[in-house]
Formats: structure tokens, C-alpha cells, sequence
């Protein structure tokens, strides 16, 4: 099944482990994936490459920028952000993109340029939604939920389930502890909790993120 997913020195090691990947859709350890960009200036395109790399000082993966046709290929129209998961982005049209960064442009700040780059990213790595995580133990209004989204993303009450509500089945996921620091966490309002829970933004790679991506793609 094909996922579309929105939303964004020294190499530490470490031992806790945190979060969800499909384990079903990893590239091979030690892939060059070639990234295209189907739009988008010059300087946009650098600054979405030289953050994304920060996946690789962990996961035993590069990235290379091609003129046309990469494993992942990118454009910055306006329609929000997201990503195709892991090697999903190997099924579609060479011609279609499989990455969404229309949130972004170069007057972004970058704490929230950083954000999304990171997010994405690590759907296109293989990771899933944070939130999603069953070991979370979110206690969702549903209703104020899907009201929430609905007003102010637009979405389908199928796109909201899919992408807020279900949670990560265990078949062909490696799912571990519960991390409210992840960059694949979409911030929880206490509004949308029964019992006032909440998280904030996460712009960084938690500690939980990079141990993750390192247990996918050792080095």
C-alpha cells in the first residue's frame, strides 16, 4: 500500500528507543537517493538540501541532486506539505512529484523552514507520524479533532483519520517508546485532548530520532 504523508560535529549514539518506521519501505543501507526539484529557485533548493542532510550524519544514507527523474523529487506549489513514504516514492510517475514543500519560501524563518524539511524527510526516509505511535496513549477528542482540521487544513475527514487518528499497526512496523520530542510529532493542543494533554512544535532531530534512524540505517 502507497502512503502520502503531510504535515515539518560528533555522531551521538543512543541506546533508548523511540518511534515509528515501516520497516516495509526502507531503502537499502548505504543508498545514494538522488533528489530532483520540479520548481522552486535556486537558493530554496539549496537550503532544503543542506538541511535534509542532517539525516545523514546518522542513517548510513546520502543524498545526490540530479537534474531530472530522482528517487525523490520535489516541488514547492502552493497545497501544503508532505511526502510519500520510504521507497513508495519508487511507484510514481517519474514526471510526478513525490515530495510537497508548499509551505516554504525564502522569506520562511528558519526554525520553521527546518521544521518541515526535517518532517518530511523523515516520511520519505521510511518514518511515520509520531502521534500515531500506539505506545503515546493520546486521548483525542475526536470531534474537536476532526473540526480542527477540517477548518484549518482543509482536510477530509478520511485524510484526517489516516494521517491523525489511526494508530501504527504492528505488522511491518518497528514501533518503540513514545517520543514527545520527535520531529515527526504534530503538536497536540490540550483543546484536542480529553484529559488537557498537550505537545508544542518540535524543530530539531530529538535523541529518540537519531537512535531510530540509526537502528534503520546502521552505519
Amino acid at each position: 500500500m502507497i502512503n502520502m504523508i503531510q504535515t515539518c560535529s560528533a555522531v551521538p549514539i543512543y541506546t533508548e528507543h523511540r518511534g515509528i518506521i515501516d520497516i516495509s519501505k526502507r531503502w537499502y543501507n548505504g543508498k545514494v537517493i538522488s533528489i530532483s526539484f520540479l520548481d522552486g529557485s535556486e537558493k530554496l533548493q539549496s537550503k532544503v538540501l543542506d538541511i535534509a542532510s542532517i539525516w545523514t550524519r546518522y542513517a548510513n544514507l546520502s543524498f545526490e541532486r540530479i537534474h531530472r527523474f530522482g528517487d525523490i523529487r520535489i516541488t514547492f506549489k502552493s497545497g501544503g506539505s508532505w511526502s510519500y513514504v520510504g521507497t513508495d516514492s519508487i511507484g510514481i510517475s517519474k514526471l510526478e512529484p513525490t515530495m510537497q514543500l508548499g509551505w516554504l519560501t525564502e522569506e520562511t524563518p528558519h526554525d520553521e523552514f527546518k521544521r518541515v524539511v526535517l518532517h518530511e524527510f523523515g516520511h520519505a526516509l521510511g518514518l511515520l507520524h509520531e502521534h500515531q505511535n500506539p505506545n503515546g496513549g493520546i486521548k483525542w477528542n475526536i470531534p474537536k479533532v476532526m473540526e480542527y482540521y477540517r477548518s484549518s487544513q482543509g482536510w477530509s475527514d478520511e485524510y484526517i483519520i489516516t494521517n491523525v487518528l489511526n494508530l501504527a499497526p504492528n505488522s511491518n512496523y518497528l514501533i518503540d517508546k513514545f517520543d514527545e520530542k520527535s520531529i515527526m510529532l504534530y503538536p497536540v493542543s490540550s483543546e484536542l485532548t480529553l484529559d488537557g494533554y498537550s505537545t508544542t512544535w518540535n524543530s530539531d532531530l530529538s535523541q529518540g530520532d537519531v537512535q531510530l534512524i540509526q537502528k534503520m540505517y546502521p552505519k
